[in-house]
């Protein structure tokens, strides 16, 4: 016969099980706050940056093509969506290493994010 105030006991050690989310019903990852804040200009930069690189990825999208273009046109395009891509992916990565020389104490860190609401730097913690 088990112990009732035993089963309580190791109930209590038994980690919270992860709670999902109201909305879409997924486990999203915790996040620790780094207790460093970017100002509003460098997170409105990065948002723009983002945005490059969201319309260049559409762009070499095949439905962004129109129906009836030569193969000539089609490699234009598409190679001159690709070079915008790059382009855009560098000035994150020009963004990013101007925010880890600012702000150095970022650098222990892997993985680091920024909230582009609160402008605060996290990182993801697994449950």
């Amino acid at each position: 016969m088990t112990d009732k105030k035993d089963d309580k006991n190791k109930e209590a050690a038994q980690p919270a099980a992860p709670v999902p989310c109201p909305i879409c019903g997924k486990v999203h990852p915790q996040r620790e706050d780094l207790n460093i804040k970017a100002t509003r200009d460098e997170v409105e930069s990065l948002m723009l940056i983002n945005n490059r690189v969201n319309v260049a990825e559409q762009a070499a999208r095949p439905t962004a093509l129109q129906q009836g273009v030569t193969q000539e046109q089609v490699q234009v395009f598409v190679n001159a969506a690709l070079n915008a891509k790059a382009e855009a992916l560098n000035l994150q990565r020009q963004w990013w290493n101007e925010i880890f020389a600012k702000y150095p104490q970022l650098a222990k860190y892997e993985n680091v994010f920024i909230d582009l609401d609160t402008c605060d730097f996290y990182i993801k913690v697994e449950q």
